[in-house]
């Protein structure tokens, strides 16, 4: 995998052109298996036209002729976009998703559109209309959801960073079980115009790249962090979040975890001290995604069950049978939860914590759902920034993953500290 600086740095040098970046791109992405639904062979239009303005050295940013791959649930003008559904298979859209139009203005080059659960309603990313991408490092398991080709594309070396979705981990779960970095920002800095929804309250779209310095590169030329901050940043307190680590089930996720752990200084607490009010998070995501989920699908769902794939189906109607109070309830429950969390770690700077607590299981293994998500879904209920980075473990062929989380608005800070953390476990 190729990082997302190193292309920068070799196209300020001169050493490559956007032109073969995206040649190879376009090369690698059509014998990538499943990884895309659609490939964009007028990239190479594009990519010219970057080289030419870096010619004359009027870049549009710094990452302007960097090959990128959007996750296909997030409209693209002109390029089709099926969010890995029947109902959506010839749907071309006329303009293009925000997150979308900021990539063009700092010139990305969109090489394709990356396979995913249909309608991001799913953990495993094994239940889509166009295939299922396996795992690149075991094809018997599964590479994560919803955001599945978006992570295999990066770890193909298709493409050095791509664009995903994450509602309850649908980023950091794919990119845990990838091995690449996936990041989710705080809720709401990143407008979601022009994106599929799967659950209006928590749908929060994130990058994935080769490390963490990638996305931090990406978001700040394409507007959404400002420059860096001083060299101190970096060195901020991280709390161990030991409870969670006590979840962990499988041991290679485990070893991971402590022996990251063992390289930072790190204070260790609890998502939930002893005698403090504990809030079920599972509990109140799964009451409030599952209304406003079934909400968007009622007519599709009461029209043409059929052209669903089956595990979607069934969790759209279990929707229907979530009541108007049950929501209202977890949604007073979930202010509460948001107030308390922030009073709790008001004297935290960034936490720190498994990403999942089991390896990645094999496709169709359903009883796998609920803990892939367990650790990430948190996150998305609070609206905290949470990014995924790899660690690999002596012995495991499968990559593991820790996950850094911090409080809303602090995105740059987890960015760097993973940046740092990274560095510190390449040592």
């Amino acid at each position: 995998m190729e990082s997302v600086s190193e292309q920068v740095l070799a196209m300020e040098a001169g050493e490559v052109s956007s032109e073969e970046l995206t040649r190879r791109a376009l090369e690698r992405a059509a014998a990538s298996g499943k990884t895309f639904i659609t490939v964009d062979g007028s990239a190479l239009a594009a990519a010219a036209a970057s080289d030419q303005r870096r010619a004359a050295g009027k870049p549009l940013s710094r990452i302007d002729g960097v090959p990128t791959a959007i996750k296909d649930v997030i409209d693209t003008a002109g390029l089709r976009t099926t969010m890995a559904s029947e109902f959506f298979r010839d749907n071309v859209p006329e303009s293009d998703a925000e997150i979308v139009t900021r990539l063009r203005d700092a010139g990305a080059i969109i090489v394709g559109k990356t396979n995913a659960q249909e309608f991001s309603y799913g953990i495993r990313g094994d239940s889509g209309a166009f295939g299922y991408v396996p795992n690149p490092y075991d094809e018997s398991r599964v590479s994560g959801g919803s955001s599945s080709g978006s992570a295999a594309a990066v770890v193909q070396g298709v493409v050095a960073y791509s664009v995903g979705s994450d509602t309850a981990g649908s980023v950091r779960v794919p990119a845990a079980l990838c091995g690449v970095a996936g990041f989710k920002p705080t809720l709401g800095l990143i407008d979601t115009a022009g994106a599929f929804p799967l659950s209006q309250s928590f749908d929060t779209l994130g990058f994935l790249a080769s490390d963490a310095e990638g996305i931090d590169l990406v978001m700040r030329e394409a507007g959404y962090l400002s420059a860096p901050a001083a060299d101190g940043e970096a060195s901020v307190r991280l709390t161990a979040l030991d409870d969670l680590r006590a979840q962990v089930a499988d041991a290679a996720p485990a070893e991971a975890y402590d022996a990251a752990i063992s390289r930072v200084p790190a204070q260790h607490g609890a998502l939930f001290p002893e005698g403090s009010e504990v809030f079920d998070f599972d509990e109140l995501y799964r009451v409030v995604r599952s209304r406003e989920a079934y909400l968007i699908h009622e007519d599709r769902v009461e029209r043409s069950p059929e052209r669903f794939q089956p595990e979607v189906l069934a969790n759209l109607r279990a929707g229907a049978e979530v009541t108007d109070e049950e929501v209202r309830s977890a949604r007073a429950e979930i202010a509460r939860a948001r107030a308390a969390m922030a009073e709790r770690f008001a004297d935290d700077e960034l936490l720190i914590s498994p990403t999942t607590p089991i390896l990645a299981p094999e496709a169709g293994a359903t009883a796998a759902s609920g803990p892939l998500a367990s650790l990430t879904v948190i996150w998305n209920v609070l609206g905290w920034p949470a990014i995924s980075i790899p660690i690999w473990v002596p012995g495991c062929a499968l990559p593991q993953s820790i996950q850094i989380i911090g409080k809303p608005g602090r995105d740059r800070s987890v960015l760097r500290a993973a940046a740092a953390l990274e560095r510190e476990l390449r040592a």
